[in-house]
């Protein structure tokens, strides 16, 4: 339904790789697309190099490696924001990153600019690049770090507040136990001397 407005333009024509239980629907939503089917290694790059631009309207996609691919082969990409992709498509640069529907359209409009889809399309491709094992390693280090830091800071403003609270609770205890041992000592001292008056 996101991509429903490509119905609209002559000028701009979708092509769907892949398969699932929403096909017919989908189909029935996008009369004016293609559908190609499942495809593999080579059939799947020659699509990607077909292509001008990769709409990708998923919010739900725990990584999206058709991203990657599509930044591979040097396609600007146009996604939602809260998509899980920010790491790799940086909004203005290799792609746009939108909040609604109305801005998905419009930025899909603004790439029918060939010389903004060929500056991004540069740009898609310097991204792809980064993409490789010491620059994954590399950003899970920071992120332990980054953790391991913020933890740190959560640690030295809750030690203060939890010292507090330690030594209320047992200043308080010590209070409440002094009271009771009295209490205790009194009734001692009660049924001894009732003890003693009747015997």
């Amino acid at each position: 339904e996101k991509l429903s407005f490509l119905n609209k333009y002559d000028d701009l024509h979708l092509t769907i790789v892949g398969e699932g239980r929403d096909l017919d629907r989908i189909k029935q939503t996008l009369s004016s697309a293609t559908f190609k089917g499942n495809l593999q290694n080579g059939d799947l790059a020659r699509e990607y190099g077909l292509a001008d631009i990769f709409v990708f309207p998923s919010k739900t996609d725990a990584y999206a490696n058709v991203v990657s691919e599509a930044l591979s082969s040097g396609l600007p990409v146009v996604a939602f924001a809260d998509a899980g992709i920010e790491d790799r498509v940086q909004n203005t640069i290799n792609g746009f990153l939108v909040d609604d529907a109305e801005d998905f359209e419009a930025s899909v409009l603004k790439l029918k600019d060939s010389s903004l889809r060929e500056n991004m399309s540069h740009q898609a491709r310097i991204a792809a690049l980064s993409l490789n094992w010491d620059s994954v390693f590399n950003q899970q280090l920071n992120a332990f770090s980054w953790a391991r830091e913020e933890y740190n800071k959560k640690l030295k403003r809750f030690f203060p507040i939890l010292k507090k609270v330690l030594y209320s609770f047992n200043f308080s205890h010590a209070i409440l136990g002094s009271l009771r041992m009295g209490f205790y000592v009194f009734l001692a001292n009660v049924s001894a001397g009732v003890l003693a008056g009747v015997f």
